[in-house]
């Protein structure tokens, strides 16, 4: 069961978002050109967090940068079930979660595994900003 920690946790609220992500709960995000919250361009690019609530297009976006979050994810991925201990990447412009691969921005370390495609697990988000070697 996915679950979250408020301790030492950075949420971002004053970005708002640039298009209607109402079915984008926890999800990963990017900032746009102008700075504004949106589902990720494509697949392993660098995020700015995930996505906490479900704004529509020009309101407020609480995203989390760092620390432990629910996330949206794809089960099996690049070949791999996403696992405890895989780093995370997105799978996409939906915004939901894949194992990383080489050449991926990594968006953080699943801490728990996932069964079924589409569901919440447990992740500790550190968006990095060098993709994997």
């Amino acid at each position: 069961m996915a679950f979250e920690n408020s301790l030492g946790v950075s949420d971002v609220g004053h970005f708002v978002a640039a298009a209607d992500l109402t079915s984008s709960q926890f999800c990963i995000v990017q900032l746009d050109a102008d700075m504004k919250i949106a589902l990720p361009s494509g697949q392993g690019v660098r995020a700015f967090g995930i996505l906490q609530n479900a704004p529509n297009t020009g309101e407020s976006a609480v995203v989390r940068v760092y620390g432990f979050s629910r996330v949206k994810a794809k089960n099996s991925t690049n070949g791999t079930p996403t696992a405890t201990g895989r780093n995370i990447t997105a799978a996409g412009t939906d915004g939901r979660a894949e194992v990383a691969a080489s050449g991926d921005f990594v968006t953080g370390i699943a801490v728990e595994a996932l069964t079924g495609d589409g569901e919440i697990f447990t992740a500790f988000i550190n968006p990095s900003l060098l993709p994997l070697a």
